[in-house]
């Protein structure tokens, strides 16, 4: 199935398991992959799925939350909590070649 962009939707997000009380992720300013601190509205790429089956897509950081990030995904605007080291600025849109424009 194709997502509202043209490329394959995510799948179905994965049931996680509720950490027990006082554990959890690290209180670590969420960065990406141990890179720069990401900023709400930043364009991202986040990894979602499996070790076997990650893909990255791209969305936009919504909230900065406890250990990563809300991202809010392009093909359907929907959201999702991914830990910071998922998370990893989107690569500048390619330039144009402007003796195209000409």
């Amino acid at each position: 199935a194709r997502g509202l962009t043209g490329r394959p939707a995510r799948p179905a997000a994965p049931a996680f398991a509720a950490a027990p009380q006082g554990q959890g992720l690290p209180r670590a300013e969420p960065s990406a992959g141990g890179g720069r601190p990401l900023n709400v509205g930043e364009r991202v790429e986040a990894c979602w799925g499996n070790s076997r089956s990650s893909r990255w897509y791209p969305g936009v950081v919504d909230k900065i939350v406890y250990g990563g990030y809300e991202v809010r995904w392009d093909d359907d605007g929907s959201f999702n909590v991914i830990v910071a080291e998922r998370v990893r600025p989107a690569p500048p849109p390619p330039r144009e070649d402007l003796n195209a424009l000409l």
